[in-house]
């Protein structure tokens, strides 16, 4: 099934991201709950998905995540286009 989006797909794409900076000194499974919440709600809509990356981080970080819903739009759409499905 080709719409199936994978763990690792989003994992990687969150971790190249790095959204707040984190990896230079942290483990990297730092950002694995919030990967792991992200699959959970993974829709095949670009924009829901930006909402959803969006979402889960400022829920789990609050004002230190300050990054756009533009700019997870645009990392939805790159986890998606790795899915097989676009």
């Amino acid at each position: 099934m080709g719409d199936e989006m994978d763990f690792e797909i989003i994992k990687k794409e969150i971790d190249k991201w790095d959204p707040i900076d984190l990896l230079k000194h942290t483990p990297s499974d730092e950002y694995d709950i919030e990967s792991r919440e992200i699959l959970s709600r993974f829709q095949c809509n670009a924009n829901q998905n930006g909402m959803v990356i969006y979402e889960v981080f400022s829920n789990a970080f609050g004002t230190t995540f300050n990054k756009s819903i533009d700019e997870c739009v645009y990392i939805a759409k790159k986890m998606m286009g790795q899915s097989g499905d676009g």
